[in-house]
């Protein structure tokens, strides 16, 4: 996934292209408290969003609490979900505008999301919501290299109150995001159920990759950095499972399973760019192991 490029893009957009994206842009209603959770108690709401080439389909109001956020890729492209809950009183221009900037402080919190689901599959994440009003964004490009949010897959609904306290899962390990680098995936083969916590200061994601044969951590940080408004060359690697990009302070749950992936090269990295333009992954965030 070339998350460089979806939050470069904007900059080389331009003004027409960005109000234009912006013109049906409405406020939004301010917070409410953080969700109740606990160990114990019933399972995660579900929340469902269906992708297509190039929309979201998903309820315009769900519960508040730990939720379970399923993504079911119906198009022809491969897709993300990144949930954003936006700050009170701020619009989906604002939103666009951080999105140009790479920084959306004081305008939206990003929380995660499944990332670079394939065509007929479903990705998976959990994640705490808090009441408020949010919205449901693709930030890969297209097979054209125009970002999938331009093309219209940027959703707007409604988180509101839950009175029922909802059980958060059990990890099996703790991961930390922070610049540049992932601790906590020591031992990691592919497995079990990860916390995930951005503990950095800036944007992180966790993408977990397969390198195709012949491959090498070198070629897929360079396929990251591909050029924007441009088809990409072949990718280097499959996607096996993550979370898209997470605020400082957010965090996501994901559960890999308990069966062993396919044996191969597998490595974990971080796509977004730094304010050199140049890929987290191409200042050192990886993390690369063998399942044999």
């Amino acid at each position: 996934m070339r998350t460089r490029a979806p939050w470069v893009m904007v900059l080389a957009v331009g003004g027409s292209a960005l109000m234009a994206a912006c013109s049906s842009s409405a406020s939004t209603a301010g917070n409410g408290a953080r969700a109740s959770s606990t160990t114990t108690g019933p399972p995660p709401h579900e929340l469902r969003v269906e992708a297509a080439d190039f929309k979201f389909t998903l309820p315009a109001t769900v519960p508040s609490g730990v939720t379970d956020v399923v993504l079911h890729n119906q198009g022809d492209e491969t897709h993300q979900l990144d949930i954003v809950r936006m700050a009170p009183g701020k619009t989906k221009a604002d939103l666009l505008g951080a999105v140009a900037k790479l920084d959306p402080t004081g305008v939206a919190t990003l929380l995660g999301g499944p990332n670079e689901v394939a065509p007929g599959k479903r990705g998976r994440v959990t994640i705490d919501l808090r009441p408020g009003n949010y919205f449901a964004i693709c930030l890969i490009p297209g097979a054209d290299g125009v970002p999938h949010i331009l093309k219209g897959m940027m959703t707007p609904f409604t988180v509101t109150g839950s009175a029922e306290p909802r059980a958060l899962p059990t990890a099996d390990r703790t991961v930390s995001l922070r610049e540049f680098a992932f601790a906590g995936l020591e031992t990691f083969d592919g497995t079990g159920t990860m916390l995930i916590k951005n503990d950095g200061t800036l944007l992180h994601e966790l993408d977990v990759e397969r390198l195709n044969d012949g491959k090498t951590v070198t070629d897929l940080v360079r396929w990251s950095n591909s050029p924007v408004f441009a088809p990409a060359p072949p990718q280097p690697s499959t996607a096996f499972g993550g979370t898209t990009l997470l605020s400082p302070g957010q965090s996501v749950f994901i559960d890999f399973g308990s069966a062993r992936p396919s044996a191969g090269h597998y490595v974990a990295l971080c796509f977004f760019p730094a304010f050199d333009n140049r890929s987290h992954a191409a200042h050192g965030m990886t993390y690369d192991f063998t399942v044999p």
